[in-house]
């Protein structure tokens, strides 16, 4: 049995930090093409997070996908 496995959504999120406080923010984009390469998200990434007043912590990409057989 073979198992296939289809992107259905991306969701990026870029998460900094508040150097006072300690506390993380996550900036969540779920706009994000299911097809998009990891190497795109990280550069989009990087533009959002130079726009943001708080250094950026990391950067995550949440995948839905859908398994099916054949």
């Amino acid at each position: 049995m073979a198992v296939n496995k289809i992107v259905e959504k991306n969701r990026l999120v870029v998460v900094v930090t508040n150097e006072v406080t300690g506390k993380e923010k996550n900036l969540s984009f779920s706009s994000v093409n299911a097809a998009a390469e990891d190497a795109a998200m990280l550069a989009c990434g990087h533009a959002i997070a130079s726009l943001q007043t708080f250094p950026l912590s990391g950067i995550q990409v949440n995948v839905v996908s859908a398994l099916t057989e054949e």
